[in-house]
């Protein structure tokens, strides 16, 4: 992100250099406050808001990003999950699924509710899971336990033991992806 901005005031894009140093600024003044493990899905939606506005900075032609946020203010502001439970995911979304997938790359993020239950998932149109890793990624999941890297979803499994600690069984993270399509990350939780 450094160098991308090193290149912006290099080319003479000062204003964008401005907004990219904004930006890292707000995200990592956000990251850094340590006394908050738990936060509003609004504070962690505009957390997220921002490290997709600096991914965006980076891949701009390469990715396009939609936010679809269904759930009411209310419960935006009141509904509390673990911080960092959408950055990662969005992150593996970029990372695993659409840095080599040879094709524009979108994501979208979505916010939802159906009955007593938030539900948030992030889907991109990558480069999939081959199902041997996704059928060992979902028993990790199930079983609270780390994956090798080859494999990766280090994210996933840290949200979902984080999701785990904060509402014990009442809660779920499910993957459902086709190689060489999609994959889609739910992360499914109570709303009180």
């Amino acid at each position: 992100m450094l160098d991308h901005i090193s290149w912006q005031i290099r080319v003479e894009q000062y204003e964008k250099a401005i907004h990219s140093l904004m930006s890292l600024s707000k995200f990592f003044r956000i990251s850094l406050r340590m006394e908050e493990e738990m936060v509003t899905l609004e504070k962690e939606l505009d957390h997220a808001k921002i490290y997709v506005d600096l991914q965006m900075i980076r891949y701009r032609d390469e990715i396009s990003v939609e936010i679809v946020n269904d759930l009411d203010e209310q419960l935006m502001k009141t509904v509390i999950i673990p911080k960092f439970t959408l950055q990662p995911l969005i992150e593996n979304a970029i990372t695993h699924g659409l840095r080599d997938s040879g094709r524009k790359g979108f994501i979208r993020i979505h916010l939802m509710k159906s009955g007593d239950i938030g539900i948030i998932e992030i889907y991109d149109n990558g480069i999939g899971i081959a199902q041997e890793n996704l059928k060992i990624l979902r028993q990790a999941l199930e079983k609270g336990t780390p994956v090798s890297k080859e494999i990766g979803g280090y994210g996933i499994v840290n949200v979902s033991q984080r999701i785990h600690y904060c509402y014990g069984d009442s809660y779920q993270v499910a993957i459902a992806s086709k190689e060489g399509a999609y994959t889609s990350v739910k992360v499914i939780f109570p709303i009180k």
